[in-house]
């Protein structure tokens, strides 16, 4: 969707709307870990092929935020920034899932204590296929 949006935007103006997209993901009892690692692999890859390929047209916004995964990956191995990379990785593992810990139907099961772990999990997942993404040559 961003690379049509980008070879879109050289041709002409686009116009934006106010039209709100709803992006629903199966979620059936047959949904596994493993379906999840092949979504984030092919959503990370392709943001580092996006980035690969339209970073040079990209807004210095756009690539801090594409940036800020691979620094919350890193500061915490850094020495003097890990006291500063470590507690923004924590904070980030339960920001990112801040409205399961508001709901009390989802503090009644145990899981619970798992998400921020794999939102850790998956910063580092992300980071790495996005670099591989982002080096990878089409065929």
């Amino acid at each position: 969707d961003a690379d049509f949006h980008t070879r879109l935007r050289k041709i002409g103006k686009v116009v934006l709307s106010d039209a709100v997209v709803l992006h629903i993901h199966y979620m059936g009892k047959n949904f596994s870990f493993i379906n999840i690692l092949k979504s984030k692999k092919v959503n990370a890859r392709s943001y580092g092929r996006f980035v690969g390929i339209q970073g040079k047209s990209m807004s210095i916004i756009s690539l801090l935020i594409f940036l800020s995964k691979f620094a919350l990956a890193i500061l915490p191995f850094i020495p003097y920034l890990s006291f500063i990379g470590i507690p923004l990785l924590v904070i980030y593992s339960f920001y990112y899932s801040r409205k399961i810990f508001f709901d009390l139907s989802s503090l009644t099961d145990l899981k619970i204590v798992l998400v921020p772990f794999m939102n850790i999990f998956f910063v580092y997942f992300d980071a790495f296929w996005m670099i591989e993404g982002f080096f990878h040559k089409k065929k």
